[in-house]
């Protein structure tokens, strides 16, 4: 039974939606597999996913519960697809549901569906050629059938599986936007259309749907008729076997009680009418949700012609996701200057708001264990404030989970890594990303134009940077001898590395990472005291015990007393440098222990 309904929901999506473009990329997907998975594991992958889709499937369709939105279930449903292919499974679109009858209706007309299309291009193409075409929103709700004997509403059916659906007569009676009795009607009337969340002022762009599709199917499925009915509005979009004309079709819709057509049904000529057009719904106060418009022309086969699946003459043109479901490719753990451990998931591409996004910052290492979230899983990214990604929801989880072990966040603190040897400690990754880390940060603070993180991994990859200052002695033919710098950029880097030594001397202890370092002011060197708040010494600072203590520790620590000792040889210096530093003595702090990375892990502070 379960392949037998998985069968079915794939082949109605390529049915209605047409083939995704993963599922031919076969060569893609046949190197990701034989690189990341056995046959086996897809196998298992393959049976885990299917069992959480129909129940989706079975919660949304038979109790009107949606714990997943629909174009995320859309995309899921096509990875299934391409993991089918992966292992030679083809989806079979022969397969039909079989559903109980009980409360079931068939569809006097069978419901179509649209193909789906969201590039410009493929839009254009369709249009090309083709004459009369009308513009609809695509309205984001319920679709239903409703048929009309001599003015009076007999039947009230549910799209299901668009040949048959479930009877909701019961539901019609309080739903006021519903004529339960229409003037100068037909004798025999069969309308097609869609139950949506009447809104004010909502903008898609902006908005979304807010789970309007579901709020109306859960008020559906109910047994027990609810209030909140009365806020149900429907939208007419198919007479099939109406009047040809279209003007004609939505005049005599609004006259029979359906206004909503004629108000938002627009011909359009050209395709730059039909983008215009689709920019003002997606952009625009509208009484309803939409996830996109349906181009349809004025000629349509007869009603008797009409299949489940198939639809020749009319298509929808979604809008661009909010969010879009992607697969972790890797979880990657970056060391910041200060030994804070930052967690990276490295994705595969996807295609958001015009932007390639291919990472997403996730954080700390405790938040990264919140999401739990392995290579495999299925994540959903959406654009936050200024273009910057994030991870909005993990949607599916590999049913294998793999051991990760994150860096030692003991290891990593405001002391660590003050130098480091890529020669001699070339496996060191960590480390060798924090120590470039404070590099970077210090060519920010002397204002080193074009030296960035790139530039100093070089560097420190062929061992001309070993510490904080070691730099200061280079010549431009070391720098030559760099593959891929050349003379020209030598030059340019040389020059750099010069003019930092022209830099305030408050720069220089900012840039080298001295903790509250714009507390001192440019009359300070390396010596300083301690005064209560509010004194205003000389050679004072306002400072609370333990950050007195955290500065201390710094400027006593090995590294950074032979950095003050190289900046003094290389003439950067206060003027009032006496040459040694006591501070410690003077503060009466102990030195700190010092054990692995060239920091204190023990310390009180070592991980701020």
């Amino acid at each position: 039974m379960l392949n037998f309904l998985i069968g079915f929901l794939i082949a109605v999506s390529v049915s209605l939606f047409g083939m995704p473009a993963a599922f031919a990329d076969k060569g893609h997907c046949s190197a990701w597999i034989q690189e990341k998975w056995s046959q086996e594991k897809l196998q298992h992958e393959i049976e885990h996913l299917k069992r959480q889709m129909v129940q989706w499937d079975y919660l949304y369709r038979q109790q009107g519960d949606s714990e997943i939105d629909d174009e995320i279930y859309d995309q899921l449903l096509e990875t299934l697809v391409l993991w089918q292919s992966c292992s030679n499974q083809i989806p079979d679109s022969t397969f039909e549901i079989k559903v109980s009858q009980e409360g079931k209706q068939p569809h006097p007309v069978q419901h179509t569906g649209l193909n789906k299309l969201k590039e410009v291009w493929k839009v254009r193409q369709w249009l090309q050629g083709r004459e009369k075409v009308w513009l609809q929103p695509k309205i984001d709700g319920v679709a239903v059938t409703l048929v009309y004997e001599k003015g009076q509403l007999v039947r009230f059916i549910s799209r299901g599986d668009g040949i048959e659906g479930t009877d909701w007569m019961d539901k019609s009676l309080f739903i006021p936007s519903i004529p339960k009795q229409i003037k100068n009607a037909p004798e025999h009337t069969v309308l097609q259309g869609e139950l949506f969340w009447q809104q004010k002022e909502h903008r898609q762009s902006i908005s979304g749907s807010h789970g309007s599709r579901s709020k109306v199917a859960g008020l559906m499925m109910r047994k027990t008729p609810a209030a909140e009915l009365k806020q149900i509005g429907v939208f007419i979009w198919g007479w099939p076997d109406g009047p040809y004309d279209m003007e004609v079709k939505l005049e005599r819709l609004a006259s029979m009680g359906f206004p909503l057509a004629q108000q938002h049904s627009h011909p359009v000529a050209t395709p730059e009418d039909a983008e215009k057009r689709w920019k003002d719904y997606f952009e625009l106060p509208l009484p309803f949700a939409s996830d996109g418009v349906v181009l349809r022309q004025e000629i349509e086969p007869a009603g008797r012609q009409w299949r489940s699946g198939s639809n020749s003459w009319a298509i929808a043109w979604k809008y661009p996701l909010r969010q879009q479901v992607t697969t972790v490719k890797d979880v990657n753990f970056t060391i910041g200057r200060t030994g804070k451990i930052s967690v990276v998931l490295g994705l595969e591409k996807v295609r958001l708001d015009d932007r390639q996004i291919s990472r997403v910052n996730i954080g700390s290492v405790n938040r990264w264990k919140q999401w739990n979230v392995y290579p495999g899983d299925k994540i959903t990214v959406a654009l936050a404030g200024h273009g910057i990604p994030k991870l909005d929801k993990v949607v599916w989880r590999m049913a294998e989970r793999p051991d990760i072990q994150p860096p030692d966040e003991q290891d990593y603190h405001y002391l660590s890594c003050l130098s480091f040897n890529y020669l001699s400690n070339v496996n060191e990754h960590y480390c060798q990303q924090q120590f470039i880390a404070r590099l970077t940060w210090l060519g920010e603070k002397l204002k080193m134009k074009g030296i960035g993180q790139g530039t100093w991994a070089v560097l420190v990859r062929h061992g001309l940077v070993t510490n904080l200052t070691d730099w200061l002695a280079l010549d431009k033919a070391q720098l030559e001898k760099v593959p891929n710098i050349g003379t020209k950029r030598a030059e340019l880097i040389f020059a750099q590395l010069q003019q930092a030594k022209s830099q305030l001397f408050s720069s220089w202890r900012e840039a080298i990472g001295l903790p509250y370092a714009n507390r001192f002011t440019e009359n300070m060197g390396w010596q300083w005291n301690v005064q209560p708040e509010g004194a205003d010494t000389k050679h004072s600072l306002s400072l609370t015990a333990k950050q007195a203590e955290k500065i201390s520790a710094f400027l006593q620590h090995p590294e950074i007393k032979r950095v003050i000792q190289s900046l003094a040889v290389h003439g950067i210096k206060e003027e009032k440098w006496i040459g040694e530093i006591n501070t410690a003595e003077k503060q009466d702090v102990e030195p700190i222990d010092k054990s692995r990375k060239d920091g204190a892990a023990s310390h009180p502070e070592a991980h701020n």
